[in-house]
C-alpha cells in the first residue's frame, strides 16, 4: 500500500508521525525527493524533511524514485538520484529506486527492473560508474529502449 504525499505535508512533526504510520503499516514510499519547494506563498517548504526520508530509509521500506517531472526540466531526472544520495543512500541503493525496486512498487518485477533473459529491459550505459559516483548517471553513452539505439 502506498500513501499519497504532497506539498501540505511538508511539516516536519507531520512528517515523521506520517512515516512511523507508513512503517507500521509496512507502506513502500514512492515520492519525488527533489530537494525543491513546493506550496505557495513567499516561503514554499520543502515537500518532505531530511528526518522523514532518513527514518523511512532506516526503516527498510521500499522507496522508489519518483516519475511526476516537473520540478525540474525534463530530461534532469538525474537530480532526484542525486539527491537520494546527498540525503543518506549509497549510489547503488538510489539506482535500485529507480529500477528494480521500483518495479516492485508498480507490481511488475517479473517484466521490467532488472537485465535478465524474458525481462523487458530498457538499457543506458554510462561514463564512469554510476553505482560508486552517482553523478556519473549525467554521462550517458549509450540508450537503448526497445530495442532502438538512441544513442
Amino acid at each position: 500500500m502506498a500513501h499519497p504525499q504532497g506539498a501540505d505535508e511538508a511539516d516536519e512533526d507531520h512528517l515523521r508521525t506520517l512515516v512511523r504510520r507508513q512503517i507500521r503499516e509496512g507502506t513502500d514510499w514512492i515520492k519525488i525527493y527533489v530537494d525543491a519547494p513546493h506550496g505557495l506563498g513567499p516561503n514554499p517548504k520543502p515537500a518532505f524533511s531530511k528526518e522523514s526520508f532518513k527514518a523511512a530509509l532506516e526503516s527498510g521500506v521500499l522507496i522508489g524514485n519518483g516519475s511526476d517531472i516537473g520540478v525540474f526540466p525534463h530530461g534532469q531526472g538525474y537530480q532526484e538520484l542525486e539527491m537520494l544520495v546527498k540525503y543518506g543512500m549509497t549510489p547503488l541503493q538510489a539506482l535500485r529506486c529507480a529500477t528494480s525496486d521500483a518495479s516492485k512498487l508498480l507490481d511488475l518485477q517479473n517484466k521490467v527492473g532488472i537485465v535478465k533473459e524474458g525481462m523487458i529491459a530498457d538499457l543506458a550505459a554510462f561514463e564512469g560508474d554510476p553505482s560508486k559516483e552517482i553523478k556519473d548517471v549525467r554521462k550517458v553513452k549509450f540508450v537503448m529502449k526497445s530495442g532502438n539505439i538512441y544513442k
